[in-house]
């Protein structure tokens, strides 16, 4: 069976997602959010930027789990996560 790990990073929606969409197509889609410190502790990112993102990102969860699949989250540098994802997947 085909997975392919969808990588969420600014785009946390599900409407007119091509690269989800493409996923969907060729069989089972592993969507994933990295929460990067790079991001997370960047001097511009401000609390209230971060309440919005963990907003979104449960949106996403919710309609991702009402589509029978679930976000995958994870924290670290994403060019270490997603490779340990891909050996785990």
């Amino acid at each position: 069976m085909n997975r392919t790990i969808v990588w969420f990073r600014r785009d946390l929606r599900i409407a007119d997602h091509a690269p989800l969409y493409r996923a969907a197509v060729r069989g089972a889609v592993i969507p994933v959010f990295v929460c990067d410190r790079a991001l997370l502790h960047h001097p511009e990112t401000a609390s209230a930027r971060v309440a919005f993102l963990l907003e979104a990102l449960k949106g996403l969860d919710q309609e991702l789990r009402d589509r029978g699949g679930r976000l995958i989250l994870r924290s670290g540098d994403p060019v270490d996560v997603l490779p340990n994802l891909i050996r785990e997947t």
